[in-house]
């Protein structure tokens, strides 16, 4: 057993791989099934639904939407097949539909052994089961026919070649010339090689030069002559121009050549001048520009030191305002207690000086007194 083969029979089998590849393929051929019923007119147009692609009902993209149209063309299956199912609409109950569709495969002797639950997404091995056994159904009952393929032969029409317009190619010839002298060398019998020619030059031999070696033509000089002449109108080489050979733009090239010669003698003045004027004003530029510098020097000096200073008073700033920030924190903590502190003693202050308290220690001493003399018991049994 070879490599590919072991390595073929290693690879486990996936069935849910296997049943899904199959569904695609049972949805092509429902695809081939309703074009034969003129579904993209009577159906596509009708109730305004995007064209179907092959594999719709085979892949799982938007259920709620597959399911409509699975109803959708259920129903218009059922009606191409002569029974009664009104258009469905898209709030309609999904139980209600779906059992009208299966009692319609049992009256044309469809065994259904799957539940009802699985056409409920309308995409799956079982909606293609019931598309493709309507899609049969409506096809039997249009009494659609398959015809035998009708094979159109093309008339042959041999070219008709006159010998005047017979022309030779250059590069045909070449190549044609290239050819036979590559099949000679294949055939190493009857090939005459230059090294072996030279090395029986070499040892004397006169093999390849004895005359009956030679062959001789059967035809005359007078009958040769005859036939070159009539031949030679009929012959016409045609060279085709290269436009990537060079020899073909040389004589353009030196044409160019002398326009660029006398155009560069009058514009080499102007580029001098030119040059020389540039020149002129680059110096004058430097000049100025280092006479800009010596004057801006000691300006430029007290610049750098302000600045120094100036970063040195930001550094300063930045460290005073951190204290300053830390103290302000701690300014209001002390505050926030002493507001504390303020509030404990106004309420200590108030209720030592309410008298609230101390009066009614009063009354009830005054009770007291009263009871123990008597009047408090006199007052409870006699009044």
């Amino acid at each position: 057993m070879d490599r590919k083969s072991t390595a073929a029979s290693s690879i486990p089998y996936d069935p849910v791989a296997g049943a899904e590849f199959m569904t695609c393929l049972e949805m092509e051929k429902i695809s081939e099934k309703l074009k034969i019923l003129d579904y993209d007119k009577d159906f596509i147009l009708a109730s305004k639904i995007r064209p179907l692609h092959k594999h719709y009902f085979a892949i799982v993209s938007n259920p709620g939407e597959q399911f409509f149209v699975f109803t959708s063309l259920s129903a218009w299956l059922i009606r191409k097949c002569g029974g009664k199912f009104d258009q469905p609409q898209e709030f309609d109950d999904p139980n209600a539909s779906i059992a009208k569709i299966l009692d319609f495969l049992r009256s044309i002797n469809v065994v259904i052994d799957f539940p009802p639950s699985k056409l409920k997404q309308g995409v799956g091995e079982q909606a293609t089961f019931v598309l493709s056994n309507l899609c049969d159904q409506a096809i039997k009952v249009s009494r659609f026919e398959f015809k035998k393929p009708y094979v159109i032969e093309d008339d042959v029409v041999e070219e008709e070649v006159h010998e005047g317009d017979i022309e030779l190619i250059l590069e045909k010839v070449e190549s044609e010339m290239m050819a036979d002298y590559l099949s000679d060398d294949e055939n190493d019998e009857e090939l005459i090689k230059v090294d072996d020619l030279s090395r029986n030059v070499n040892r004397g031999s006169r093999t390849y030069y004895n005359q009956e070696n030679v062959a001789k033509p059967n035809l005359s000089v007078e009958s040769w002559k005859l036939e070159l002449e009539r031949v030679l109108p009929q012959l016409k080489v045609v060279v085709k121009t290269d436009s990537r050979e060079w020899r073909s733009h040389l004589e353009q090239m030196k044409q160019f050549k002398n326009t660029i010669s006398g155009a560069s003698s009058g514009i080499q003045g102007q580029l001098e001048s030119f040059h020389k004027h540039v020149g002129q004003s680059m110096e004058k530029i430097n000049t100025r520009e280092k006479f800009l510098n010596t004057q801006l020097e000691p300006h430029l000096a007290e610049c750098r030191k302000a600045m120094n200073a100036l970063e040195t008073m930001k550094s300063k700033f930045k460290i005073q305002n951190e204290g300053v920030s830390e103290k302000t924190r701690i300014l209001n903590r002390l505050s926030e207690d002493l507001d504390g502190l303020k509030n404990q003693m106004q309420e200590r202050g108030a209720s030592m000086t309410d008298g609230s308290e101390m009066n009614a220690i009063l009354s009830l001493q005054e009770d007291i007194n009263i009871f123990f003399r008597g009047e408090g018991l006199k007052t409870r049994f006699f009044g």
